[in-house]
């Protein structure tokens, strides 16, 4: 390519979700899969092989699916480095971690969440192509599940890792599978489903044939049968042209259309992806670390003022709780308040200290007033 930092890519289609939102905003747990996109023919398409009723999602098309299966094409894509801690709020990226540092400031910074506490959310971005729907592009599948950045991923780069560069890319079956989990002190046991990759019969049947080892056969000429080079056939029988392009995903490719509010599954899915600059007003480049003593303190006062300005209520009650304890410790330690404040103040309007027992109007109530009180010390 002519212009340097510039890399080719394949548009995104649309999104494979496995959850809703119901009339209030409630999580909905599906057991099929969920078809969004900006192109109608898309999803038309889908609800015409996988089942369900076409409608409209905003500015987009849904279509809530019969099928708890799809067959897939794994694209290239660095799965290894999919997963990222993201802390979103109402004017878009505040900051990206891997962990250890923040990455979208420029020169890496430490990490600033509490390893206990996160304010970050855990975001896997993984990316497929749906052979039997039209369209030249891929379909992002997003999740904060701990098992989609682990069993998800590691699947899809076992697959990509088992192929040569110009060999056929593999195809395989996305399926919801049911799992429970009974924990210690809880009457009920905790039911979900997460996606998961499979394959019919052996795995050797979702590579291409020239990157899998060669099985004589008996023949007339005692040599090894040419598999057909031109097609393909995924798990379910369906015959799909060879793909050979190298449709490489890259990370960070903006998706500037924004979702309704009343998108996805799971509290912790961010808006739509693009970023906005919330460095201070003396930029931290490398340089100016270099120059000049850096402190726990600096890194606490500039996220001090960035928490400042989030919205108290976004996101749900452990979104909340999290933003709370955090600003109750940068408070505390930028020495604004004292300590025990907050155990203070939830005894005296609560009867107790524990943020943990109080219920959502509550606990927007306390959170209100405590970062009302802070904006009004802080710009004293």
């Amino acid at each position: 390519m002519s212009i340097k930092h510039l890399q080719a890519r394949v548009q995104t289609l649309g999104e494979i979700r496995f959850g809703a939102k119901g009339p209030k905003g409630e999580p909905v747990k599906l057991d099929t899969f969920r078809l969004t996109s900006s192109t109608k023919t898309y999803i038309e398409t889908a609800a015409e092989l996988y089942g369900g009723g076409v409608s409209a999602w905003g500015d987009k098309w849904e279509v809530i699916t019969k099928a708890s299966t799809l067959p897939v094409v794994i694209p290239h894509q660095d799965s290894g480095n999919a997963s990222w801690y993201e802390k979103w709020g109402s004017g878009g990226l505040k900051r990206r971690c891997d962990g250890e540092h923040i990455i979208n400031r420029g020169d890496p910074l430490p990490c600033v969440c509490d390893e206990e506490r996160r304010e970050c959310s855990m975001i896997t971005r993984l990316s497929f192509i749906l052979p039997e729907i039209p369209g030249l592009g891929t379909w992002l599948l997003k999740s904060g599940g701990y098992a989609v950045a682990t069993e998800l991923a590691g699947a899809i780069g076992f697959l990509l890792g088992s192929i040569n560069p110009d060999d056929p890319l593999p195809v395989a079956i996305l399926a919801l599978e049911s799992r429970e989990r009974k924990v210690e002190g809880e009457k009920f046991t905790r039911r979900w489903v997460e996606p998961v990759l499979t394959v019919e019969g052996t795995p050797l049947a979702a590579l291409a044939p020239s990157s899998s080892p060669a099985v004589p056969a008996i023949t007339d000429g005692g040599g090894v049968p040419e598999p057909d080079p031109a097609l393909v056939v995924p798990p379910n029988g369906t015959q799909v042209k060879q793909y050979v392009p190298d449709l490489t995903i890259v990370e960070d490719v903006p998706m500037p259309e924004e979702p309704p509010p009343d998108d996805g599954p799971r509290s912790d899915e961010p808006p739509p992806y693009y970023e906005v600059d919330l460095t201070p007003e003396e930029p931290m480049t490398k340089e100016s670390l270099d120059n000049r003593q850096i402190t726990p303190d600096v890194f606490d006062g500039v996220e001090l003022n960035v928490l400042l300005k989030a919205e108290v209520a976004e996101g749900n009650m452990d979104d909340i709780k999290k933003r709370t304890y955090r600003l109750f410790e940068l408070m505390t330690s930028a020495g604004h308040w004292g300590e025990g404040k907050r155990e203070a103040a939830l005894e005296d309007k609560y009867g107790h200290s524990h943020l943990t027992k109080l219920n959502k109007a509550e606990l927007v109530t306390f959170a209100t007033l405590a970062f009302l009180n802070a904006r009004e010390v802080v710009d004293a």
